[in-house]
């Protein structure tokens, strides 16, 4: 599987308070519900929620290119139809 990487660059000194209000802005919680501690980290929580957005980029734009491609598929037939 190929890696896609990607790295956004931020200041030292606000590298730490930027992770934490982006994982905050997400849900991300240092204790679940349950009581017990939050098995994932701020970054590997960071890295799933970039992971779903990224993958719902994929699924719209593919959508959105499917639905023109039927679109121009029917304006073709439509278009090829002898109506006299």
């Amino acid at each position: 599987m190929a890696t896609l990487s990607l790295s956004v660059t931020v200041p030292d000194a606000r590298a730490a308070s930027i992770l934490a209000d982006f994982c905050t802005y997400h849900g991300y919680r240092e204790t679940l519900e349950s009581g017990q501690p939050n098995p994932l980290t701020k970054a590997q929580f960071a890295k799933s929620v970039v992971a779903k957005f990224v993958k719902k980029s994929v699924m719209s734009q593919r959508s959105i290119a499917a639905a023109e491609a039927a679109r121009l598929a029917q304006v073709a037939e439509v278009d090829a139809l002898v109506i006299t």
